[in-house]
């Protein structure tokens, strides 16, 4: 299966949220409704780690952006719309990202591995 039909698949219910990521050509913006939430510049972008929550019943993966001169990361998880898109952006706009990542996340290859933190990109 595609990755994203693997995306598209719903796992389980989950509560209803109108949170949306809308993507602009120097990075993205998170929205909660017609709220802005905050944004996301490529430029600033020093590392990005992915992570895999056990919900009980589904898994969520987490992406987590450190920015440059902000202390606390900055994550969104696949729930949220327009998630997708932001891998494909990611992939784009950050060099090297391994484009089987969101896999490896969600399928490690030892079961002791769920719940680590896998770095997707460092600055230079």
């Amino acid at each position: 299966m595609s990755l994203l039909g693997l995306l598209k698949r719903k796992k389980a219910p989950v509560a209803e949220r109108n949170v949306k990521i809308l993507q602009g050509d120097a990075g993205f913006s998170l929205f909660n409704g017609t709220d802005y939430v905050d944004s996301v510049i490529w430029n600033d972008v020093e590392e990005v780690v992915a992570y895999k929550v056990d919900c009980f019943t589904y898994d969520t993966i987490f992406l987590a952006f450190k920015l440059q001169g902000v202390e606390r990361p900055f994550k969104v998880d696949e729930e949220v719309c327009g998630f997708p898109l932001l891998m494909e952006s990611m992939a784009q706009n950050l060099p090297g990202i391994d484009p089987d990542w969101y896999f490896h996340v969600m399928f490690p290859e030892e079961e002791e591995a769920e719940g680590q933190r896998t770095v997707l990109y460092t600055r230079n």
